[in-house]
């Protein structure tokens, strides 16, 4: 019986063969009906041409494998197939085109078999090892369109990141090579996290985004960023600026601004709110020293000491108003007075002396006093 089978499949696979320009020619007629974003360059003989060829090797490949063993252990899937969705995904053509493409294939050629007139063994036969051949093929074409897109993105990124590394260190290039209009406003954006290429993708159409340092990825936003929630994605965010200049001085605070951020749980960090932490936090030394000087006792990393250190910030806060700072902290007005004579007494002298100092050192105290 086996035998038989085989002779019968070696037969059909001749057939198939010798009309293989034919079964090309209606798989191309029907790809253009059933999937025209895969012609976007039906105007280019040379792409219909090689997906032409594409087509004849694979159907080659497939007939030699149904008149033989009909097993793909251990084989190379045709090289044609591989090169076919790299040129696919450097047209920026859909995955699911060229998947479709090779469903059209495989429902013409079933039909084929169906139409012949095969016993029961044959026609399984042969019927699952088309089944096994385009499942196993566009496997590996998805896994090559996968693979080529990741590299043009990685390459457009890298061509962009010198560019805007040139602007940054003070050199004038073409706006037109990086897409993005550097004479306008822009606000900078560091994200980070898993996710951080689908938070700045999100951010605006007119944004400009390359890879950052290992962990980030920065941006430029022409205007006011749409800073929507994306969970796995944080955002560090400079002021918005004009020009040249502006664009580099934005990106700096966006830094200055994620140097801060980094030691909060702040889903998103604007420069106008760190900035006085940010420029402490350059020679994070200098600031613990001067936190150490400034709160003396209270610098202590416990938690009788990190409560106090809370009240004079809500102090300072409020205006120096002790209402306003309970009502804040939600507790009682009295304990805000306990609490400053308590303050006063490690100090050693009254808080008005030296407001400023103290205002500055309460509020570095997170980013530099142990918890």
């Amino acid at each position: 019986m086996a035998a038989d089978t085989d002779a019968a499949l070696e037969v059909l696979a001749a057939e198939l063969a010798a009309q293989c320009e034919r079964l090309v020619e209606e798989g191309i007629a029907a790809m253009r009906a059933e999937v025209p974003a895969f012609f976007v360059r039906d105007g280019d003989p040379d792409f219909v041409d090689n997906y032409r060829r594409s087509y004849q090797e694979q159907l080659r490949f497939l007939f030699t494998g149904m008149a033989g063993e009909r097993s793909l252990d251990g084989c190379d899937p045709p090289a044609i197939a591989l090169w076919e969705a790299r040129m696919t995904a450097a047209r920026g053509i859909p995955l699911e085109a060229i998947q479709h493409g090779y469903r059209i294939a495989h429902r013409l050629l079933l039909d084929e078999v169906l139409q012949r007139d095969l016993d029961g063994d044959a026609r399984r036969e042969a019927s699952g090892w088309l089944f096994a051949y385009f499942d196993w093929v566009s496997a590996h074409a998805s896994a090559a369109y996968a693979r080529e897109r990741e590299r043009l993105v990685r390459d457009r990124d890298e061509r962009r990141r010198r560019l805007v590394e040139q602007v940054l260190g003070g050199r004038t290039v073409d706006a037109g090579a990086l897409g993005y209009d550097l004479a306008g406003t822009h606000t900078g954006v560091i994200a980070w996290g898993p996710r951080a290429r689908e938070a700045v993708a999100a951010l605006g159409a007119r944004t400009l985004h390359v890879p950052g340092t290992e962990t980030t990825r920065w941006a430029w936003v022409s205007g006011a960023p749409a800073l929507a929630g994306v969970d796995g994605a944080r955002f560090a965010v400079g002021a918005p600026a004009a020009g040249v200049d502006g664009f580099r001085r934005t990106h700096r605070e966006a830094w200055a601004a994620y140097r801060v951020a980094r030691e909060t749980d702040a889903p998103v960090t604007h420069y106008a709110d760190v900035a006085l932490s940010a420029l402490a936090l350059h020679d994070r030394e200098a600031a613990r020293d001067f936190v150490v000087r400034e709160l003396g006792p209270l610098a202590a990393p416990d938690a009788r000491r990190s409560a106090l250190r809370d009240t004079l910030a809500a102090y300072f806060a409020a205006g120096d108003n002790g209402v306003a700072a309970a009502r804040a902290l939600g507790v009682h007005e009295r304990t805000v007075s306990y609490r400053l004579r308590r303050i006063e007494e490690e100090l050693g002298h009254p808080v008005r002396r030296r407001r400023d100092e103290l205002a500055v050192a309460v509020r570095l105290a997170p980013f530099v006093v142990p918890s």
